[in-house]
């Protein structure tokens, strides 16, 4: 089972090290040793949490669990205008498991049931891509970094979509 917590202030350690986790064999690949590892990646974080709080100060910032356990992150902003998924990432012990898509689908049903549009972006290189497009998310916009990426409910099946809505979030 999988639903997702608020995140809290005390949480700061599992969310650095989920982000690093995300990093880790760009990392490896340029061979720093640990002290460079770490002063790398306490800037990036930084920046990266002052960036996300200047762009979506109003975003909902939850803990994915699964099988009892903190599994990821997931990140998003809501407004009258659109959905949009600033940021999903799983541990390496989690990945491959379909939770992303599990939330993703439960992104999209909430998009759908609201008709509202569910954008994010993500760099060229990230393997999750597939996965989006797989999803039904289209291209809306290329940086040369960074891709934006689209879903819209079809036409017609805004209905059967907002009458299947299962979040599975629990805000203990």
């Amino acid at each position: 089972m999988v639903h997702t917590i608020p995140v809290r202030t005390e949480d700061a350690p599992f969310l650095y090290q989920v982000y690093a986790e995300t990093r880790r064999s760009e990392l490896d690949a340029w061979g720093w040793d640990e002290a460079a590892r770490h002063l790398f990646l306490q800037m990036q974080w930084n920046a990266q949490q002052h960036a996300y709080a200047a762009a979506y100060p109003d975003a909902d910032s939850r803990i994915i669990i699964c099988r009892g356990l903190r599994a990821g992150r997931i990140l998003t902003c809501r407004s009258p205008q659109e959905l949009i998924l600033v940021d999903l990432a799983l541990l390496p012990d989690f990945r491959n498991e379909g939770i992303g898509t599990r939330l993703l689908g439960d992104l999209q049903q909430e998009a759908a049931a609201a008709t509202l549009p569910l954008r994010l972006s993500a760099l060229h290189a990230n393997p999750a891509r597939r996965l989006y497009e797989r999803l039904g998310f289209t291209v809306t916009g290329d940086d040369g970094v960074r891709i934006s990426m689209e879903w819209r409910m079809a036409e017609g099946h805004a209905m059967q979509a907002s009458n299947t809505t299962s979040r599975g979030d629990n805000d203990e």
